[in-house]
């Protein structure tokens, strides 16, 4: 992370220092003085993700694709009713790919917001029709979905990847800086 963040600014990465707010959600300490700067990072087995932005609202997530084992009882708990009714009417073979789906870009959204899973996530509900994601919210969720813009990703055959930033009202992109591949062995 601090390697990434030197590559936005004129720091060297051991000088980075990070504070959390009260739901553990790291940023940079303002005694820096780095302004217009923001991130948030994710892993998994085989994965790390890391999202930089000038955006505050920005989070991300990622988790295996090839992963099942009790999604029927975790798609009770993170799916809302409407997205739960899809997911009970798919093949069982396409269900990891939609709870993950799911799963991932709410996880992004509640990180994006700082919160974490103090927000209710069954309460978001999202439509993937289209090649843009689309959010919505029930009641107790005060925010406004035209404000946010969402990406899913498969970047690996094992992996999903959800991104949500907040809009200012402007026109977003996503651009992919760089990826390797670290043999741990």
């Amino acid at each position: 992370m601090r390697t990434t963040l030197s590559r936005y600014r004129n720091i060297a990465p051991q000088h980075w220092r990070f504070l959390a707010n009260r739901h553990d959600r790291p940023f940079i300490d303002p005694d820096l003085g780095i302004t217009g700067l923001h991130f948030n990072l994710s892993h998994t087995n085989g994965l790390v993700t890391c999202i930089v932005g000038a955006i505050e609202e920005i989070g991300v997530d990622v988790e295996r694709r090839d992963r099942d084992g009790g999604l029927d009882e975790l798609a009770h708990v993170v799916l809302a009713p409407p997205e739960l009714v899809r997911f009970t009417r798919l093949p069982r073979a396409a269900q990891p790919e939609f709870f993950f789906a799911h799963w991932t870009l709410k996880e992004a959204y509640v990180k994006a917001r700082g919160m974490g899973l103090s927000l209710p996530v069954r309460e978001i509900c999202l439509d993937m029709a289209s090649p843009q994601p689309t959010i919505s919210f029930a009641t107790p969720i005060d925010d406004v979905p035209s404000r946010w813009r969402l990406w899913s990703l498969r970047p690996t055959e094992e992996h999903i990847v959800g991104i949500a930033a907040a809009s200012a009202g402007e026109p977003m992109s996503l651009n992919i800086r760089q990826s390797c591949f670290i043999d741990q062995n």
